[in-house]
């Protein structure tokens, strides 16, 4: 008995621990080739989309930028907007319509000085000149309109909510068209300022996707991101490493192209 005893206890210490299942790599799911067959036909056509558009030339460029800050401004305020819908359509007389006036009013100024710079130093946009010397003022003339519409709209019962909003557009205004305002000029001076860091973010965004595919969550089981909970440090690492050598090799290739790092000889537009 005493021998039956001690054999348990032996293969009770000697028995390893249940280790728990290493998760599969992601490209061994099921479903991985369907996710990434359409991911792959959804990459191809964004990027043909986006090199026509560069192709097409610098004004085009622009007119994608300026696209974009649009949607993002849209985007953004439909956040704070479809919480307090129904209580804002009946008590608020043109606070969505006010909304976009200040958006309006903040790219106007910004490109109409954008503009008016344009054409001071190139002699082909001269002809702009007679308008564009007059930006300030049509600036402050429609700040001036919005903002005393604003503050006439103001309820006693809704004060509070309102100029929270205005807050909020103001915020969103500072980082939709605020620190987009040398962008055109980028542009103009050159698609090599625009193209390049592009290039550099859909190269790190495919290089965390590959990294994440291949070793997410294999060395570090800590979620990399609470809201986007598929992202993992191996990918973040990965891309992070491999877009500084993809940035060191490909900078110096576009650099020496006689098309990208050039501004336009003159106004493109149609």
């Amino acid at each position: 008995m005493a021998a039956m005893r001690t054999r348990s206890k032996t293969q009770q210490r000697t028995a390893a621990p249940d280790e728990p299942e290493k998760e599969a790599p992601a490209f061994r799911k099921p479903g991985f080739r369907e996710t990434f067959v359409l991911r792959a036909q959804t990459a191809t056509l964004m990027m043909l989309t986006f090199m026509a558009i560069v192709w097409a030339g610098h004004f085009y460029v622009w007119l994608l930028i300026v696209a974009l800050q649009t949607l993002s401004f849209r985007e953004l305020l439909v956040v704070r907007y479809r919480e307090y819908k129904a209580s804002v359509e009946s008590s608020m007389p043109l606070f969505r319509t006010l909304q976009w006036g200040w958006f309006l009013c903040a790219m106007f100024y910004v490109y109409s000085d954008f503009i008016h710079q344009f054409a001071l130093e190139h002699d082909s946009a001269s002809v702009l000149l007679p308008l564009s010397r007059y930006w300030e003022a049509a600036s402050f003339a429609g700040y001036c309109a919005v903002f005393t519409t604003s503050v006439w709209t103001l309820g006693v019962d809704s004060v509070k909510y309102q100029v929270g909003q205005l807050s909020w557009t103001i915020v969103t205004l500072c980082i939709v068209v605020g620190q987009m305002k040398f962008v055109a000029h980028n542009i103009f001076e050159g698609l090599f300022w625009f193209f390049f860091p592009v290039w550099l973010v859909i190269n790190n965004d495919c290089w965390a996707y590959l990294w994440g595919v291949l070793l997410g969550k294999r060395f570090v089981k800590k979620p990399f991101f609470r809201l986007s909970p598929k992202k993992t440090w191996e990918g973040f690492l990965g891309a992070a490493v491999s877009t500084v050598i993809v940035a060191y090799h490909t900078a110096p290739l576009f650099a020496k192209s006689r098309w990208l790092p050039r501004p336009p000889p003159k106004p493109t537009p149609p």
